[in-house]
């Protein structure tokens, strides 16, 4: 009896047991997953705002964002400074060929008037016409520069305006000169010589015409051709057979000279000659300075000595 009574006492405790752990996971279970769930929510809220307060404060990428933000705001231009101009005086009084045109040279010592020289050179890089330009000296002794011809010596020549290129130069010579004409000087002007007294001032640098394909003249007559000095005339005395007389007559002097060389590239000379024709001094001889002016009157160079 007792033992039956004790089965069912505990059989009794173990069903409350049961049900007070029951009791107890269904009160755990929905607190255990509220509060996991209320956890989780608080680490994901943390991590966004970590994440948000990241991208707002992080240094790196404000730096970027206020670069950006620059870039559209509008700037004050730059003041700019003029820049400092320094002034240029300029010689009313200097000719706009200064610097371009020279005096090179004044041979002014000699007591000789046909000994006295002087140089005007182009030492620019364009072309200038110097056909009435003043030559003074400092007692006011003047001399206009005269017209020449580009080509002298022939029928077309015509006289026209010195106009010295880039690396021409005049030889002025004060002396006189009795064909009275000034020019460019060219391989064939030292024909000028044998008849006319320019002073000892041309050059004989007429070429040497080549007759060494001349069959068909006598050997008489190629000595003849051959002894004729440079720039002379032949004499015609000595040759007896026309078709020799006849070519010397053509190329011999300095219209055929000009025919027969005019289209050389070293034809033309950078040298032009002129003459004041007088007889007597131009240039003090001591010391002297000298000015050129221009059509104007304006300076272009001085020389002393």
């Amino acid at each position: 009896m007792n033992s039956e009574k004790f089965r069912r006492v505990r059989k009794n405790k173990g069903a409350s047991l049961v049900m007070i752990l029951v009791l107890i996971a269904f009160i755990a279970i929905p607190y255990f997953y509220g509060n996991r769930n209320t956890k989780e929510a608080t680490t994901t809220e943390e991590t966004q705002t970590s994440s948000s307060w990241l991208t707002v404060y992080n240094p790196r990428e404000n730096a970027v964002s206020e670069t950006t933000d620059n870039t559209n705001i509008e700037k004050p231009a730059p003041t700019k400074t003029a820049p400092i101009v320094k002034e240029v005086v300029v010689d009313p009084n200097q000719s706009k060929y200064a610097k371009k045109i020279q005096i090179s040279s004044v041979s002014g010592s000699s007591s000789y008037v046909k000994n006295e020289s002087m140089r005007i050179s182009n030492v620019g890089d364009e072309s200038v016409p110097i056909s009435g330009f003043v030559i003074e000296t400092y007692e006011k002794e003047t001399f206009k520069i005269p017209k020449g011809y580009e080509l002298p010596g022939t029928l077309s020549s015509v006289e026209d305006n010195i106009v010295l290129k880039s690396g021409d130069y005049l030889d002025i010579y004060v002396g006189l000169q009795d064909r009275k004409i000034n020019f460019r000087e060219n391989l064939c002007t030292g024909y000028f010589d044998q008849f006319s007294d320019f002073g000892s001032r041309l050059n004989h640098s007429c070429p040497k015409i080549d007759i060494s394909g001349m069959l068909d003249f006598s050997d008489n007559c190629i000595k003849i051709l051959n002894d004729i000095p440079k720039c002379k005339i032949f004499d015609s005395k000595n040759i007896v057979e026309n078709d020799c007389n006849d070519f010397a007559n053509a190329h011999y002097n300095y219209v055929g000279c000009v025919k027969d060389f005019s289209s050389k590239t070293n034809f033309y000379s950078k040298r032009w000659l002129a003459w004041m024709q007088r007889d007597t001094e131009f240039f003090r001889n001591d010391r002297g300075l000298i000015t050129l002016r221009d059509t104007e009157g304006k300076t272009v160079a001085t020389y002393s000595y």
